[in-house]
């Protein structure tokens, strides 16, 4: 049995958990936006292996907010903005899809739909890491003969 204290603290950290982060990127980079996605991707997979549907749908606007702007990102180049716009526009279908999945009260159906959902941004995610913007650098650049 939890004692008040306890309490206390296991309902601060529950709140916390349901803050959406805004996309602010006051420096200019997509890492407060992709920080903000990691924790709503974070607390949908806890809710789903604890079995808890009931605030699937706050992290699905959590998540939608997150990603928002990161097709505006000065960072990208042309190639890079056009994958990751692409990935903008299914990102929501899939939060959709997984929020009605919950709202079914459907366990199985909604893991399948954020399994899904988890793809996408591993994809999207993957448009700002280093290693693609040197490999996107490398296939621009001239080829000797």
């Amino acid at each position: 049995m939890l004692n008040p204290k306890s309490l206390s603290a296991a309902m601060l950290l529950s709140a916390a958990s349901l803050l959406v982060v805004p996309n602010a990127r006051a420096d200019g980079k997509p890492s407060a936006s992709l920080a903000a996605l990691k924790g709503q991707m974070d607390s949908v997979e806890a809710d789903l292996t604890a079995g808890n549907l009931k605030r699937i749908h706050h992290f699905a606007e959590g998540i939608n907010a997150a990603v928002k702007d990161l097709d505006q990102d000065p960072s990208l180049d042309e190639t890079r903005k056009k994958r990751v716009a692409g990935y903008l526009k299914n990102i929501p279908k899939l939060t959709d899809a997984m929020h009605d999945a919950a709202d079914g009260k459907n366990l199985p159906e909604t893991k399948s739909r954020e399994k899904k959902l988890k793809a996408q941004i591993d994809l999207l995610v993957k448009q700002f890491s280093p290693t693609s913007k040197s490999k996107a650098a490398k296939n621009d650049s001239p080829t000797e003969q």
